[in-house]
């Protein structure tokens, strides 16, 4: 797997930026109008540095994908079959994702209220085109595990899941004292654990229509069910145990003089679900097997 090193970095970034975006932007912009302490908020974690921390993962990501290309140069001639290939769409909608994150950040930065959530709104739509593409750029009939909808349906919903989990953590860090954003946070984590089901449920699936293909989808369920059955055990733990551990950090946060406590649990949760979305990442490359198997 390590020729894919370039490629797992840079899915693993983008879908990680994409949901802390989506997910923990919204959450941000939440607090705001849920009648939250906005301008105590801005003094903890400033809406403008949330935007831009996600656009800078995201140019990460995308940062990593040149080292799959070879060179930085051959990705402008990416884009002149856009009409015809996944490959061109991910790259434009790639470009236009960190371009429509680095426009919300500025506005958070110099404006608020109605126009940034306009402007969050537009990038959440344009991110989530941005994951389709990079998903259906890897459905390639020579792989029979990487060539079914599981492939981009997985890449989406592992970035929601990373998402809820950031989510989670930024609702309950910033609201402090408010019983309904502890709720809200308790929520973000439950629809984390769902999306890690959802999650589990579309790579059995894959794996399924994969088997049918013939061999070389067969030697895919026996890598993940043998070499790289520890993967999949570590990344449906981790994706739980995260979890359970942001909706018990909402859960202390209520009880005096325990809101450190509650706020570090739902940060460790959020980083094992973060971590969960690597390993996700990770088990797609590691079963992909070439129908010359």
């Amino acid at each position: 797997m390590s020729y894919e090193w370039p490629l797992l970095i840079f899915t693993f970034l983008t879908a990680a930026s994409v949901g802390a975006f989506i997910c923990g932007g919204g959450a941000r912009l939440l607090i705001e109008h849920a009648g939250g302490d906005v301008s105590a908020s801005e003094r903890r974690f400033p809406a403008a540095a949330f935007f831009g921390g996600c656009a800078l993962v995201l140019a990460a990501g995308l940062a990593a994908s040149m080292a799959h290309l070879g060179s930085i140069l051959g990705a402008p001639t990416a884009l002149l079959n856009v009409g015809s290939s996944w490959l061109s769409r991910e790259v434009l909608m790639g470009a236009l994702s960190l371009a429509c994150m680095a426009v919300t950040a500025l506005m958070a930065w110099k404006a608020s209220g109605s126009a940034v959530t306009i402007s969050w709104a537009v990038s959440a739509v344009v991110a989530v085109g941005f994951l389709a593409s990079a998903g259906n750029a890897y459905l390639l009939p020579t792989i029979p595990y990487w060539n079914t909808p599981a492939t981009p349906l997985g890449l989406i919903i592992g970035s929601l899941m990373a998402g809820c989990a950031v989510a989670s953590t930024v609702t309950l860090s910033l609201a402090r004292g408010d019983e309904a954003a502890r709720g809200r946070a308790i929520g973000f984590a439950v629809a984390g654990a769902a999306l890690l089901g959802l999650l589990g449920f579309a790579t059995a699936f894959g794996f399924g229509l994969a088997g049918a293909e013939g061999p070389a989808g067969v030697a895919s369920i026996a890598l993940a069910t043998g070499v790289q059955a520890p993967l999949l055990l570590a990344e449906a733990v981790c994706g739980a145990a995260g979890a359970g551990l942001q909706a018990a950090g909402a859960l202390i946060a209520g009880r005096a003089g325990s809101e450190g406590l509650g706020r570090g649990l739902s940060l460790a949760g959020c980083a094992l679900v973060v971590i969960a979305l690597l390993l996700a990442r990770a088990l797609f490359y590691s079963c992909s097997v070439n129908l010359q198997y």
